[in-house]
């Protein structure tokens, strides 16, 4: 493949630690389909790499780029949140040196 819907996503440790439901919820609504994880121990994040229809068209020698996750919730009568809306933007504050394709064990990805 030529042309890839990659990006990259930033998810706190702790939000995996304490609600993993969320972030399989998170995955869910925008399709993502995680290829690679990169954990940031300094920033205590892991940084999820993979394909979602709703990314740009990454080209092969691009960089690979960050979005930001935004959330609606909605909160019932009993006080559970559920997630209404998930929008995504670019993140221009995160720069990434990872260029597509990036290699998992020797193999290319997606390519």
């Amino acid at each position: 493949m030529e042309n890839e819907r990659l990006g990259q996503i930033n998810i706190t440790q702790q939000l995996i630690d304490s609600n993993p439901d969320r972030v399989l919820e998170i995955f869910n609504k925008i399709s993502f389909l995680p290829l690679r994880i990169r954990e940031v121990w300094e920033q205590g994040k892991l940084v999820y790499i993979g394909y979602s229809p709703e990314f740009e068209i990454v080209k092969h020698g691009e960089h690979i780029p960050m979005y930001r996750v935004q959330l609606t919730m909605q909160i019932d009568d009993e006080g559970n949140r559920t997630i209404h809306d998930c929008a995504l933007s670019l993140d221009n504050s995160c720069y990434s040196q990872i260029i597509y394709p990036v290699s998992i064990r020797g193999t290319e990805l997606l390519d």
